[in-house]
């Protein structure tokens, strides 16, 4: 206890409790010592330590108990106050938006306190430039880039929340390309040559008919079926319904448009949509009908669907759960990855699950479909 009245004096506490508080609180007091001396040990060894997890921002213990002889409200300004202020501007901001904005937050926070900066009130140009030279070591500059706008945005918004005074990262400017670069950033993502394409039709999923252990199940198989047959992102095939396949003059075709809420399932046979296949789509152009190629059908995909219908679901894939971020396909992306590496031996980073949409549009314009066709099937 003597320890803890000495912290408590040092922060401008004076603690004088019962005798029975003297025991609890120097107890909890010991507990916390001894967790935070583990985790310097933890540090000094080379274990990464998330310092927002184990020691979260908290006000100066005056504020509670003693506000009247607190410091100056300036101090209250925190990394967690500023990026909430932001992220609750926008009633129900998309969860990957804030999990991106908030990477780029907890980057600066950390560099910061590298450097001796302990609140977002104290950051500097000069700590936002030199901020961005590091970032530009660790990941791609079109990254940095986006970061230092999100960075930028935030800070913004804590300018006019009158929070602080100035935005530091305001005349800031991100880095620029090399024509080296920018010939590589238009070929981030490629579409799958025909061997390619081959070895993964012809896969254990396909020819043994494998599936994935987890919660992708028959995702495994038809995701990738569908994405090379429709162009559809990844997103759009994960989150379909079975009132998405609809018949109308003897053609095919899938809806695909969001689905905001469950208010009109007294209008489908089908049941109720769940929670976690409601979706909002990219942008307005997404909103299309694509037409169902014949092929899919001989693959049994009506077949696959009455099942579907038979076991009670309204979805196609009522496996899949979102994930961190919200995304109904992001356990799949990992599952396919993790198939044309280690089985299929693709390594080229640039073919990904999304290849398929290059590969869709690669066809289109070798049937010479005319542009603006193309581009509503593709939803752009």
């Amino acid at each position: 206890f003597p320890a803890l009245a000495q912290f408590a004096l040092l922060c401008g506490v004076l603690y004088e409790p019962s005798e029975r508080e003297r025991r609890s609180s120097g107890l909890s007091f010991s507990r916390f010592l001894i967790k935070a001396l583990d985790l310097q040990i933890s540090r000094m060894n080379g274990d990464p330590i998330l310092t927002e997890s184990v020691a979260p921002e908290v006000p100066h213990p005056l504020y509670c108990i003693a506000p009247s002889r607190a410091p100056a409200s300036p101090h209250l300004v925190t990394w967690e106050s500023l990026f909430e202020r932001w992220r609750d501007q926008v009633p129900n901001r998309p969860k990957s938006t804030t999990v991106a904005n908030k990477t780029a937050w907890t980057d600066l926070r950390r560099f910061a306190e590298l450097h001796g900066v302990a609140t977002p009130r104290d950051v500097t140009r000069e700590l936002i430039l030199s901020f961005v030279d590091d970032m530009c070591k660790r990941v791609a500059v079109p990254t940095a880039n986006d970061r230092l706008e999100m960075i930028r945005k935030i800070f913004n918004r804590a300018v006019k929340s009158l929070k602080i005074d100035v935005n530091p990262a305001e005349d800031v400017d991100g880095r620029q390309l090399s024509s080296v670069d920018k010939r590589r950033q238009k070929k981030k993502r490629m579409p799958f040559n025909e061997d390619e394409l081959r070895s993964i039709f012809s896969s254990q999923v396909f020819r043994e008919h494998r599936r994935s252990e987890g919660q992708c199940g028959e995702a495994t198989y038809w995701i990738p079926v569908l994405m090379y047959f429709t162009g559809a992102r990844p997103e759009e095939v994960a989150g379909l319904a079975l009132r998405d396949l609809i018949q109308e003059d003897g053609r095919w075709y899938l809806d695909i448009r969001d689905r905001f809420s469950d208010e009109d399932e007294d209008l489908f046979d089908d049941g109720l949509i769940p929670k976690t296949h409601l979706r909002t789509l990219k942008n307005a152009a997404s909103t299309r009908r694509i037409p169902v190629a014949p092929q899919l059908f001989e693959l049994g995909l009506q077949r696959y669907v009455d099942f579907v219908r038979a076991s009670g679901s309204s979805v196609f894939f009522p496996t899949l759960k979102p994930d961190v971020v919200g995304k109904l396909s992001g356990a799949f992306v990992k599952v396919f990855s993790r198939i044309k590496i280690h089985e299929l031996q693709i390594n080229d980073s640039r073919k990904v699950l999304y290849s398929f949409r290059h590969n869709m549009k690669d066809m289109l314009e070798r049937a010479q479909v005319p542009s603006k066709v193309l581009r509503r099937i593709l939803g752009h």
